[in-house]
């Protein structure tokens, strides 16, 4: 495994601390090139899938239930509520019936009629009232300015503001990967070009 590396403050002079087969060696900030990502302190980078983790985790979770809802024909979860008590084999004969009539993209916006006093009610929350494709959509911008991307380059499907591929690359260039390349050169021309 890689050893780990950390920076550290001695005295107010920066050092980097590190191992070899387990001996902890420290070395002076002009022997380490450090690029740093999102820092909080300015001296460590933080790892980028750690400060997207709920970021992704809920985009994750909103894709999962995307994909389930549109699977299940678009029906909200619910009950058939009874006016009377119903034996074993008449809750299974009306919840198979209902599910077949109910679920799946082929029974979309297909009338369900209930019977012998049945009524609906709702479980869920209806996706439009839930604003399921607009979080998508934020989940994708969130996700694209700490990577700092344009949305289009995560899949967002916002329009882009040019007109044609060279600009939008030109454009992806100075403003998403030169501050990178930028902090290379520099650290490369301080540490490597003495």
């Amino acid at each position: 495994p890689t050893p780990e590396t950390t920076p550290i403050l001695v005295e107010g002079e920066l050092w980097y601390v590190t191992s070899n087969e387990g001996r902890p060696y420290k070395l002076r900030a002009s022997e380490v090139i450090h690029v740093r990502g999102l820092s909080w302190d300015g001296m460590e980078g933080s790892d980028v899938v750690t400060v997207l983790c709920d970021a992704l985790g809920l985009e994750l979770g909103q894709r999962g239930h995307a994909a389930r809802y549109f699977r299940d024909g678009t029906q909200l979860p619910g009950f058939l509520v009874a006016p009377g008590r119903l034996d074993d084999k008449e809750v299974a004969r009306i919840r198979d019936n209902w599910g077949k009539m109910q679920t799946g993209v082929e029974q979309m916006h297909k009338v369900g009629v209930l019977w012998g006093g049945l009524d609906f009610k709702s479980l869920g929350i209806d996706p439009q009232k839930s604003q399921l494709l607009e979080s998508r959509e934020l989940g994708m911008i969130e996700i694209a300015n700490v990577l700092g991307l344009p949305p289009h380059k995560v899949g967002h499907p916002a329009r882009t503001s040019y007109n044609s591929l060279e600009q939008e690359n030109s454009d992806h260039l100075s403003t998403s990967l030169d501050p990178w390349l930028v902090a290379i050169e520099e650290e490369c021309d301080a540490k490597l070009l003495t």
